[in-house]
């Protein structure tokens, strides 16, 4: 790893943050596809299997400022998945479905992420083989796990010991309840 992050930032001229994002860069956009990668955090290591190149995947792409708007103006300026604002943080142009998947540049298959949320992704994707159309990550406006406060949570745990049953059933009653009333 360290050999790897001496080349890599000798290469540059100055030190790459993320060295993990950068080969996994490389497998994709240079067609390095002989590196593997074991272990995970401090024990993380990358083995050269061999030097064949694949071809070149399409190079890395992003939005015109005006297309950027535009996605930024449909999800209200906030993170796709966990709704912080653009003043909150900056926000990064997301494939939702990744190129590697399938996925094109079309205006539709872009949305916004923090960099936290797009880390998360990421990683998320990295070995995935489920359908990208029912990913939370992917398409979070219709698969995402609804967020109740933890002070939510804690009513509902307290009553669901109280009454000896299941919170989630507590939870679903109370769904349902609110459904039938209105």
């Amino acid at each position: 790893m360290q050999a790897l992050r001496a080349v890599i930032n000798n290469y540059r001229g100055k030190p790459y943050s993320d060295l993990a994002r950068r080969i996994r860069e490389l497998q994709g956009e240079e067609g390095v596809v002989g590196i593997q990668r074991t272990g995970s955090g401090l024990h993380t290591k990358y083995q050269l299997l061999h030097t064949r190149l694949e071809p070149k995947r399409v190079p890395r792409t992003g939005l015109n400022d005006e297309d950027w708007t535009r996605v930024l103006i449909a999800y209200k300026y906030r993170c796709a998945v966990c709704g912080r604002s653009s003043t909150e943080m900056r926000l990064d142009q997301d494939h939702k479905r990744p190129r590697l998947r399938g996925g094109g540049d079309e205006l539709s298959n872009w949305q916004p992420l923090c960099k936290e949320c797009n880390n998360f992704k990421s990683t998320a994707c990295r070995y995935c083989n489920l359908d990208c159309a029912s990913c939370p990550w992917a398409f979070p406006e219709h698969h995402a796990p609804v967020r109740l406060s933890a002070e939510n949570i804690e009513r509902i745990r307290s009553t669901a010991l109280k009454i000896d049953q299941d919170p989630s059933s507590v939870l679903n009653e109370i769904v349902d309840h609110y459904f039938d009333v209105t």
